[in-house]
């Protein structure tokens, strides 16, 4: 019986520590058959030994009846020393320089909160950052990147996430808690998962 019990415990949580988790906001599939989903991500960071924050980023895919699935991954991310990033939290520097745009896929432990939507709601999320994907999403046809100005907790890689996800809060069905001020990537969608 003891061995049961563990056994038990050891699945509940290997079931709620899962690195992504798919939630059907929408209950038909589009008439002409294409599937469309959006992924509200974070990676850790890319040196641990530098102890980085790691990054959030929003992906889009499509994939019609007949043909490939599309996917374009948009995060915001910052061009300025980690030190200088971190002086924004403690208002000793009002910015650095950011941008939105196209992610690359650079870790496979990376963790999503993948949402099954309608072509209605995926536009609403490509209209979010309008900046970098109205000229063409799923793919580039050139190399481009919004500048603006960076304050982490204001315009970090985060809260462009969340802003892209807000829409989908209350009774559209995700539940996103709050952002702790000094909360990193991972461990806050590791929260937004195991929320919903």
């Amino acid at each position: 019986m003891a061995f049961v019990s563990t056994f038990s415990i050891l699945a509940l949580v290997a079931v709620s520590a899962a690195p992504h988790k798919t939630l059907a906001l929408t209950k038909a599939s589009e008439p002409d058959g294409t599937e469309y989903s959006l992924s509200f991500c974070a990676r850790p960071s890319p040196s641990a030994a530098l102890n980085l924050p790691g990054h959030a980023f929003v992906g889009y895919s499509m994939k019609p009846r007949k043909g490939a699935r599309r996917y374009l991954a948009v995060g915001h991310t910052t061009y300025a020393p980690p030190g200088a990033v971190l002086l924004t939290y403690l208002g000793l520097r009002p910015s650095v320089e950011g941008s939105i745009e196209e992610e690359l896929f650079t870790a496979t432990q990376e963790h999503c909160l993948v949402l099954l939507v309608s072509k209605a709601a995926y536009d609403q999320a490509i209209a979010a950052a309008a900046d970098v994907v109205s000229g063409g999403l799923p793919s580039f046809t050139e190399q481009r990147r919004t500048i603006l100005r960076y304050t982490l907790g204001a315009q970090d890689c985060m809260s462009f996430m969340l802003g892209v996800l807000k829409p989908f809060a209350g009774d559209r069905g995700v539940r996103i808690p709050a952002r702790g001020p000094t909360e990193l990537p991972l461990p806050y969608l590791r929260r937004l998962i195991d929320a919903n």
